[in-house]
């Protein structure tokens, strides 16, 4: 079974770094590299429809960071 290796993607300054190492660990091991990008639930809004128009816009945020790094960790 092969390893995974763990990042979680946010908006840090150590992003940039945690994703190089856990790379260049996963290629020298032979194990994947999954990237997480968290949506955090909406909470008290009285309007459901406003609570989903800002999970969708959280979700189209994540799904945009994470195929920006998926692409630079391919080259």
């Amino acid at each position: 079974m092969r390893k995974n290796y763990l990042v979680i993607i946010d908006e840090s300054d150590e992003l940039k770094n945690a994703i190089y190492f856990a790379a260049k660990r996963s290629v020298a091991n032979n194990a994947n590299l999954i990237m997480l990008y968290v949506v955090r639930p909406v909470v008290n809004v009285e309007w459901a429809s406003v609570g989903n128009l800002i999970e969708q816009e959280e979700t189209s945020e994540g799904k945009k960071i994470s195929r920006l790094w998926s692409t630079i960790v391919e080259e």
